[in-house]
């Protein structure tokens, strides 16, 4: 094998490693948006459980302060 084939082949093998990682590099980048995406999901989700839970406190706090009659039966 010559010196220049050899260097060819090196080159050639290089270029396909270069490939691979720009793919993982565009995986790596699509992976990282979705993340993102699904905290602001968590996070919208989240808030409208502590809102949903202020809300049932509140409630429970009205309906334990209201006298209640006794049933008659």
């Amino acid at each position: 094998m010559s010196v220049i084939t050899e260097i060819l082949d090196r080159l050639s093998g290089i270029e396909v490693v270069k490939e691979k990682l720009r793919d993982a590099g565009v995986r790596v980048e699509q992976l990282a948006e979705r993340m993102v995406e699904l905290d602001r999901q968590f996070h919208d989700v989240d808030r409208r459980l502590v809102r949903i839970e202020a809300f049932a406190e509140i409630a429970k706090t009205r309906q334990g302060g209201q006298p209640k009659l006794p049933r008659n039966q």
